[in-house]
C-alpha cells in the first residue's frame, strides 16, 4: 500500500485544522489563553529558547551586553513553510550555545507577517524564518533614547552546527597577546586595575569557549594564554598539566595563582569561579532612573560631565543631653563616645571664651579631634555603636576636670552601662583601643566548627528551623562583627566560625579564597533531579550551600551579610522573615538608612558607614509597605528622586496567595538594600485606576513595577512572577538595560476599602455562582472533546509515523540480509568453481 508521504500529511492536516468552524478555532484560542499560553509553540516546551515580544527585545537583545542568538518565527505554515524545521535546529544550536554564555530568544511573527509587529525595520528581516547573532555592544541613539547593537545575519546551511559556528565566530576577541618570560607580567595600563586569568594551553589557537568568557567578563578581568612551551611560567605556577586555567596578579600580587579546579568545560561553573575575583561592573550612563542623576536628569551641570568625589569616612551622631540616656544608657548595644570642645572639627578654643579644652577647673588638653577618630569609628559597627558628645552645648554629660578630648567606651548590655564602675575611658588618640575594648564586651555566641562538627551543627539548625550561616577564615578568633552577627539573628539564624580550613573544605564550600561566607541549609531531595547521587530516595535530606555574593550585596559589613541572611532566610523560612525584619536589630537598621536620606544627626545611626566595593553600599533589609490613598505621595513624593518598587499582587490580606506573593516583593527588597528603591505593594485587583497607569491589567497579575516618580517613567515587569525575575527588572532599570518610558497620566490612588470590595465579591460569588459553574462546566466538555479529539489524531498520526519507521526499517534490514546472503551465494559459487578446475587440471598432468 502506498503511503502519503509525510509532508503531504503535515499539510493535510494544517488545511483540516483550517476549515474547522470558526467558533472551534476562537473557543480553542480563548482556552489556550485562559490557561497562561503565549505564542510560538514552537519552543513552547524548550528552556534553552526564551520566547519574546515586542518589548523583551529591548531588555533582552537590543539592550545588553551579553551575546545574543535572535530567531524570528512563525507557528503558521502558510507565512513561514520551513519554520517548524529550522526551528528544530535553531533550539539544538540553542542549548549547545548556552554553554557559551551565549542566549537565545525567538520572537513571535506568528499572524503578523509582512509588518511583523512593526520590527521588520529594527530587526532588518525581509523573510521568515530569520536568524541573527548579536554579539557586539550595544550603543544608545542620543536623539531617539532607542538602543541599536549591529547584527550578523545568518544565511548559511539549515543546521545547528553551522549556526553554532557562525554565532560563535561573530563574539569579539578581547584577550590580550599570548605571554611570554619576556612579557609578563603585563602592564598595569592593560590590566586596567583587574586581576589577570591565564589559560595554559597546548594549542595554537584560542578556544571559543574562553574567547566568549573574556568577553563576557571585559572590562572586569583580563584574559590572556600561554603556551605549553614557556616552560619558565609553567614552572613557576607550578602547571603540569594542559589546559590549566588560574587567576593571578590579584591585588597585584605576580607569586599567588588561583587555579581552576573544576570543570573546563562548564559556562556556569568557570563563570563562578572568576566572578569572585572580577571587578564589580561598571555603572552605566544613560535614560534610566538611577543615582548620581542632576535635577535635570542629564547627570551634568553646564552641559560638562561632574567627576564623582570619593567621601572619606563621615563622622557619627552628636549626642545631647536630651537623648543620651535612652540612645546609650538604654540600648544593649555596646557604645564608644568621643568627648569633645567644640563642634567637629573645630580647633580648640575657636570663638570660644575660654577655650581651654577643658571642662571645669583641672587638667589643660589641646581639645582636638583626632584625626583617626572618624576613621575607627566608621569600624565600629553591628553591635558596636559611635557617638560624639560637643562639651560646650552638654557640659552635665562630661566628667570634670578631665582634659578634652577622652573617649568612653560603655560596654554591650545594660547590666555594664549601670555598673559605673565598667565604664572605661580612654584618652583621645586611643580610638583603636577604645574599640578593642567595645569589641571584647561582645558575648560570644558563635559555633566553633571543624570538619568533625561543621554537619553536625548543620543537622541541629535545620531541626531549629534556622539558617546555618558560617565564615570560613585564616584567623584563630572570630572578629566582632561575626560576634555582632550571631547575636543580632539569634533566633533566626546560627552563626558559626570555622578557622584555617584545609582545601577539601574550602573545595566543598566552593570557596576560592579566605576570608568568605557562606549559608549552608537542608532541602529534600525532589525527584527527577540530576544532581542527586545514585539510589537517593525521593525525600532524602540534602545539603545545601550559597556562598555569599559581593556582587549583589557588596562588600562583607554587618549590615550587608544581615540583608545576605535575611534573603536567605526569606526563601527558606518565610515564617521568620518578618520577625527578623521587625526585631530590634532589623527596626534599627531601617531607621539608620531612612535617616541618611533626610535626617541629620539622628541618634540611632550605627557609625559604620562601610563603602560597600566600588561604590555600592549594601543596608539594612528595607520595609514594605502598603500603598493607599492617605500615604501615596509619603511613600513616593512627586519630587523624589527615589524610586518605587511597587508590587502589584492578585489580592489583599484575604487572597489565597498574598503570603507568597508579598514574600516575593519582601525578598527583593532585602536584595537592594543598597540601591535608591522603596519598596510598596497594593491589591492590583482592587485599585484597577492606579494600575492602568502603569499598563497593569488585572490578567496580568502579579507584577511588579519600577517608577520614577521625579521624571514620570516606568518600567513594567514582563516574565513569571518570582524573586530572580524581578531582581532582573530592577537591576536592569539601574543599569540602563530595561527601557523606561513615560507615564501618560499622573497615577492616582483611588480611595477604596478594598477589604470591603473584596468581601462584596465574595458575597456575589456564594450568591450567583451556580450559572457560572454550569457554564463553565459545559465550556469544560466541549473543550474535553475538542481535546480528545486533537489528542486521539495527534496519536494516530505518531502511531502512524511510528509504523511507518518500523516498516521501513524492517525492510532496510530484509534488504541487508538478501544482499548479504547474495553476496555470501555469489562467493560460494566461485570456490566450487575453482575447485572444479583445479581437479580436471590435476588429472590432465597426471
Amino acid at each position: 500500500v502506498k503511503r502519503e508521504p509525510f509532508p503531504a500529511r503535515v499539510e493535510r492536516a494544517a488545511a483540516e485544522r483550517k476549515d474547522r468552524p470558526q467558533t472551534m478555532r476562537g473557543l480553542i484560542a480563548v482556552a489556550a489563553l485562559a490557561a497562561g499560553a503565549h505564542g510560538l509553540e514552537l519552543f513552547a516546551d524548550d528552556p534553552s529558547v526564551v520566547v519574546v515580544d515586542k518589548k523583551g527585545i529591548n531588555s533582552k537583545v537590543l539592550k545588553t551586553t551579553a551575546p545574543v542568538m535572535l530567531g524570528v518565527f512563525s507557528d503558521n505554515a502558510e507565512e513561514c513553510e520551513h519554520c517548524a524545521l529550522i526551528a528544530a535546529e535553531f533550539s539544538k544550536a540553542a542549548k549547545k550555545l548556552a554553554s557559551y554564555g551565549v542566549q537565545s530568544a525567538a520572537f513571535d511573527c506568528t499572524d503578523a507577517w509582512p509588518r511583523c509587529h512593526s520590527m521588520t525595520s529594527p530587526l532588518q528581516i525581509t523573510n521568515l524564518p530569520a536568524i541573527k547573532a548579536f554579539t557586539a555592544p550595544f550603543t544608545v541613539n542620543p536623539y531617539t533614547k532607542k538602543p541599536h547593537r549591529d547584527q550578523s545575519p545568518y544565511e548559511g546551511a539549515a543546521n545547528a552546527r553551522s549556526m553554532q559556528k557562525h554565532v560563535l565566530a561573530q563574539i569579539p576577541d578581547t584577550l590580550i597577546e599570548r605571554q611570554t618570560g619576556e612579557s609578563f607580567p603585563p602592564s598595569t595600563e592593560v590590566l586596567g586595575g583587574s586581576a589577570l586569568v591565564l589559560l595554559f594551553t597546548d594549542r595554537d589557537s584560542s578556544s571559543p569557549l574562553y574567547k566568549s568568557l573574556a568577553n563576557s567578563f571585559a572590562g572586569r578581568l583580563t584574559f590572556a594564554e600561554v603556551h605549553s612551551s614557556e616552560e619558565g611560567l609553567t614552572a613557576q605556577y607550578a602547571i603540569d598539566k594542559f589546559p590549566t586555567m588560574l587567576v593571578t596578579l590579584v591585588d597585584h600580587d605576580v607569586d599567588k595563582g588561583y587555579v581552576y579546579k573544576g570543570d573546563l568545560k562548564s559556562w556556569a561553573e568557570m563563570s563562578g569561579f572568576l566572578e569572585a575575583y572580577a571587578l564589580p561592573p561598571a555603572e552605566t550612563d544613560d535614560d534610566s532612573a538611577g543615582e548620581g542623576a542632576s535635577e535635570d536628569g542629564t547627570g551634568a551641570e553646564d552641559g560638562k560631565k561632574k567627576k564623582k568625589k570619593k567621601k572619606g569616612p563621615e563622622g557619627p551622631p552628636t549626642l545631647t543631653e536630651d537623648d543620651f540616656g535612652a540612645t546609650v544608657l538604654k540600648s544593649q548595644n555596646a557604645w564608644m563616645v568621643l568627648f569633645r570642645d567644640g563642634e567637629a572639627g573645630e580647633e580648640a578654643g575657636d570663638g570660644v571664651e575660654g577655650g581651654d579644652g577643658v571642662v571645669g577647673d583641672g587638667v589643660v588638653g589641646d581639645g582636638v579631634v583626632p584625626d583617626d577618630w572618624a576613621k575607627v569609628a566608621a569600624k565600629a559597627d553591628g553591635l558596636i555603636s559611635a557617638g560624639e558628645v560637643d562639651c560646650k552645648t552638654s557640659a552635665k554629660l562630661c566628667d570634670s576636670g578631665v582634659a578634652l578630648p577622652y573617649i568612653k567606651v560603655y560596654g554591650f548590655g545594660l547590666d555594664e552601662k549601670d555598673d559605673i564602675m565598667a565604664i572605661e575611658r580612654f584618652k583621645g588618640d586611643q580610638a583603636a583601643r577604645a574599640l578593642q575594648e567595645a569589641s571584647d564586651s561582645l558575648p560570644d555566641a558563635t559555633l566553633k566548627l571543624n570538619a568533625m562538627t561543621t554537619d553536625h551543627a548543620m543537622s541541629a539548625s535545620a531541626q531549629e528551623g534556622r539558617l546555618l550561616l558560617i565564615l570560613l577564615s585564616n584567623k584563630s578568633e572570630p572578629p566582632t562583627m561575626l560576634k555582632s552577627l550571631a547575636l543580632a539573628m539569634e533566633d533566626q539564624v546560627a552563626v558559626g566560625f570555622y578557622p584555617n580550613p584545609d582545601p577539601q573544605t574550602m573545595q566543598r564550600f566552593q570557596v576560592p579564597r579566605l576570608p568568605m561566607f557562606v549559608s549552608m541549609f537542608a532541602s529534600e531531595a525532589m525527584p527527577g533531579d540530576e544532581d542527586l547521587p545514585p539510589g537517593t530516595p525521593p525525600g532524602a535530606m540534602q545539603i545545601g550551600i550559597k556562598p555569599y555574593d559581593p556582587l549583589m550585596f557588596g562588600r562583607p559589613t554587618f549590615e550587608s551579610v544581615f540583608a545576605f541572611s535575611f534573603n536567605m532566610v526569606a526563601q527558606l523560612f518565610p515564617e521568620n522573615a518578618d520577625a527578623m525584619l521587625s526585631g530590634e536589630v532589623g527596626t534599627r537598621l531601617r531607621n539608620a538608612q531612612g535617616g541618611a536620606a533626610g535626617d541629620e544627626g539622628g541618634a540611632g545611626a550605627s557609625g559604620g558607614s562601610g563603602s560597600a566595593g566600588a561604590g555600592k553600599k549594601a543596608g539594612a533589609p528595607k520595609a514594605v509597605v502598603e500603598i493607599s490613598a492617605a500615604n501615596w505621595e509619603e511613600v513616593c513624593p512627586p519630587s523624589s528622586s527615589t524610586l518605587c518598587a511597587i508590587g502589584f499582587l492578585s489580592g489583599g490580606e484575604e487572597s489565597p496567595t498574598f503570603e507568597d506573593e508579598l514574600a516575593v516583593v519582601k525578598a527583593s527588597a532585602a536584595a537592594h538594600t543598597s540601591d535608591p528603591y522603596v519598596f510598596a505593594w497594593v491589591d492590583g485587583s482592587c485599585l484597577l485606576g492606579f494600575g492602568e497607569a502603569f499598563d497593569v491589567q488585572p490578567m496580568g497579575l502579579p507584577t511588579m513595577v519600577a517608577y520614577s516618580p521625579k521624571k514620570q517613567r516606568f518600567a513594567g515587569f514582563v516574565g513569571v512572577f518570582g524573586i530572580e525575575s524581578v531582581n532582573d527588572l530592577l537591576n536592569g532599570v539601574l543599569s540602563g538595560r530595561v527601557k523606561t518610558k513615560p507615564v501618560y497620566q499622573a497615577p492616582v490612588v483611588d480611595d477604596v476599602d478594598c477589604k470591603a470590595v473584596a468581601a462584596e465579591r465574595a458575597a456575589a460569588g456564594e450568591g450567583g455562582g451556580d450559572v457560572a459553574v454550569e457554564e463553565e462546566e459545559d465550556m469544560g466538555d466541549f473543550m474535553a472533546e475538542i481535546l480528545a479529539e486533537e489528542k486521539a489524531a495527534k496519536k494516530a498520526l505518531e502511531e502512524e509515523m511510528k509504523r511507518e519507521a518500523e516498516e521501513k526499517k524492517a525492510q532496510e534490514k530484509a534488504d541487508k540480509e538478501a544482499a548479504k546472503a547474495a553476496a555470501k551465494e555469489a562467493e560460494g559459487g566461485k570456490k566450487k568453481k575453482s575447485k572444479k578446475k583445479k581437479k580436471k587440471k590435476k588429472k590432465s598432468e597426471l
